[in-house]
């Protein structure tokens, strides 16, 4: 079960990054004078939602590993807690608690949101310097 968690949350976060090659790659397809605006709005609302999903991923996989393992959510002390939780699997389950408590996934997607735009932004431009350098740009 952990692998395929695992597996998701990767494939979530290898799509973040290949977002911004694929979003130019069609942009430049467009027969338009305003590609970077479009960009620009286009990679807002991508990293916004990519942000999102991946924060979103990461707490609710999170949660559905605890449910796995027999965490008890509605507990009152740590016995009701741990109750069904196996002796293997017990600090398993303590690092995956401390890591859905805190701020929430919408918390961490409004944190994460800026830093995943400038990357946006900085791949658009990484990728016209290198057509500029090495292809020629158009």
């Amino acid at each position: 079960m952990e692998i395929t968690v695992s597996a998701i949350t990767y494939l979530v976060f290898i799509g973040l990054i290949v977002c911004p090659f694929f979003l130019k790659n069609r942009i430049e397809k467009l027969q338009t004078k305003n590609k970077f605006l479009i960009y620009l709005v286009t990679s807002i609302f991508a990293s916004v939602l990519m942000t999102t999903l991946l924060a979103w991923w990461v707490n609710y996989s999170d949660t559905f590993l605890l449910n796995y393992y027999g965490y008890n959510f509605d507990g009152i002390n740590e016995k009701e807690f741990y109750g069904n939780v196996s002796v293997k699997d017990l600090k398993r389950v303590k690092e995956l608690e401390a890591s859905i408590s805190g701020i929430g996934w919408p918390a961490k997607a409004m944190l994460l949101s800026p830093f995943s735009f400038l990357y946006m932004l900085t791949a658009y431009f990484a990728v016209i310097v290198f057509k500029c350098n090495y292809k020629g740009y158009k």
